[in-house]
């Protein structure tokens, strides 16, 4: 058989019903609470997670300008040492070719005075072939 619905019960129920709800609403208070906490939490933690980040690109761009300029410097430096070796080498090669000019130039005051000389001896020999009576 069928209860009947009675004042008394359907109190109960709405009662029930009532307490469900506010139970429910409350849960749902304490979820939003703890979400806004967490994104609260999470805002801070992206914030300091930036700033670390700034920092740190800060920090590398601090370093690879220093190290850049030290580069920079280094290069210049031995831009200088390469400059003043070819300087070097370049007045040794024009000493050496000067000492090979002069001994070119030696060697051909020779060549001209052996061509002398045996044109003055071919010259005399032409003439004493003559004089003899050839």
């Amino acid at each position: 058989m069928r209860e009947a619905w009675t004042d008394e019960r359907l109190d109960d129920l709405a009662q029930r019903v009532d307490d469900g709800f506010n139970r429910v609403s409350g849960d749902i208070r304490e979820l939003r609470s703890e979400i806004d906490s967490l994104r609260g939490r999470m805002s801070d933690e992206f914030t300091g997670v930036r700033s670390e980040t700034t920092g740190g690109f800060v920090s590398v761009r601090g370093e690879s300008t220093a190290f850049r300029n030290e580069m920079r410097d280094e290069f210049g430096s031995l831009r200088g040492e390469i400059n003043q070796q070819v300087g070097s080498l370049r007045e040794e090669s024009v000493a050496l070719w000067g000492e090979v000019n002069t001994r070119l130039d030696g060697i051909q005051q020779t060549m001209i005075r052996f061509n002398g000389a045996l044109l003055v001896s071919l010259v005399a020999l032409i003439l004493a072939v003559l004089l003899r009576g050839g």
